[in-house]
């Protein structure tokens, strides 16, 4: 779509985001960017952006079957010397996140957060006036510390099973208007809940 005027003549831009078991694709016309490291096949073979969030057993086994089928550009990931070696023997661009940072993708403001109490990372992705919160595997000390940086409203807000003891605290906080739960069956009552996919608009 195009949005003209007499100065200017700028193309809208979107950025699609599908929800699957244990991961985040979002791709715009020109970008691809995939939070975690279970996706299905994608139509490009390169993914410009990685955010690998959670660490656990199988992470690392995980990243490598990723980055040996598709060509990573640019990778975020928690404090972590393994996952680094093995992100940096493929060419890839590695960014250990220790604190907080913040990117572009597709015409969206993407941020990672580690915690103290975690390297673990939260996302949030931003376009237009909407915003997606990705909790991950974020618990209770970590939305304490999550809380003291970003308390504005969340249009949505992406749920795991980790979330399930303290979700009033989240919902209390960020005001969504819409959820979305990946790895488990929906646990809250009185939200919209988004299946599949989303499209976020400037």
């Amino acid at each position: 779509m195009l949005v003209c005027s007499l100065f200017s003549c700028k193309e809208k831009r979107e950025l699609q985001v599908l929800f699957y078991e244990e991961s985040v694709l979002a791709q715009s016309e020109d970008a691809v960017l995939v939070i975690g490291c279970d996706i299905p096949d994608i139509e490009k073979n390169t993914i410009d952006t990685l955010v690998i969030p959670d660490l656990d057993d199988n992470t690392a086994q995980r990243v490598e079957e990723l980055v040996g089928r598709y060509r990573v550009s640019t990778a975020y990931i928690p404090d972590s010397d393994e996952l680094f070696s093995i992100l940096e023997g493929y060419d890839i661009f590695v960014i250990k996140v220790k604190a907080h940072m913040s990117f572009g993708v597709g015409g969206a403001s993407v941020s990672v957060t580690a915690g103290n109490s975690s390297p673990a990372l939260i996302t949030r992705i931003s376009m237009g006036q909407d915003r997606i919160l990705l909790c991950g595997s974020m618990d209770k000390a970590r939305l304490e510390e999550y809380k003291t940086m970003d308390s504005r409203p969340f249009g949505y807000i992406n749920l795991t099973e980790a979330q399930k003891n303290f979700v009033t605290d989240i919902l209390d906080t960020y005001t969504p208007h819409s959820l979305i739960f990946t790895g488990t069956q929906p646990y809250v009552d009185g939200y919209k809940i988004v299946e599949g996919s989303i499209l976020l608009k400037e």
